[in-house]
């Protein structure tokens, strides 16, 4: 029983320090970018792929609909 315990114990440190490990890496990733970006060394390179939060707005499907008023209030 102990045994199972020990083993179950060192699997759960294994996935723990994996876990770890990638944040480190995204971590230090980050800070990379943000000590680029500060320096002027924020080139691109051309496999980098740019993030676009806001699409291009949808085509309108149909033309707007005419004023019922007429423009000129003397007509």
């Amino acid at each position: 029983m102990a045994s199972a315990m020990q083993l179950y114990g060192v699997f759960a440190l294994l996935v723990i320090v994996i876990v770890a490990i990638i944040a480190f890496a995204a971590i230090l990733s980050n800070i990379v970018i943000a000590v680029r970006r500060r320096f002027g060394k924020g080139e691109r390179s051309p496999k980098a792929r740019t993030h676009d939060d806001f699409g291009a707005p949808a085509a309108r499907s149909r033309a707007a609909a005419e004023p019922s008023r007429p423009k000129d209030p003397s007509a």
